[in-house]
């Protein structure tokens, strides 16, 4: 899996969003069911959420449904996004 942080206010939460990134299971997909033709599908998504500290204690809360409905020019950049925005 590749991964780049595209927004942080400080290095330190990049490497912690790094880290916490690295912990997830992904699921890959397959373009056939044959295995002796079959090749991974390519997904580029964006996931947005916000690292915050309350009263001294390191929180992750998640991004609003319009803010994870928003794609970013900056993924959009790197997904290759096309004229209507997606980013393929």
């Amino acid at each position: 899996m590749n991964m780049k942080v595209l927004e942080s206010p400080h290095p330190a939460i990049s490497k912690a969003v790094r880290d916490a990134l690295k912990q997830w299971k992904i699921k890959i997909y397959f373009d056939s069911p044959y295995p002796e033709s079959r090749l991974p599908i390519r997904v580029c998504s964006q996931v947005q959420f916000h690292f915050v500290i309350r009263d001294g204690v390191p929180l992750v809360e998640p991004a609003t449904r319009e803010e994870q409905f928003t794609e970013s020019i900056k993924f959009t950049r790197i997904a290759g996004g096309g004229k209507d925005g997606i980013g393929w």
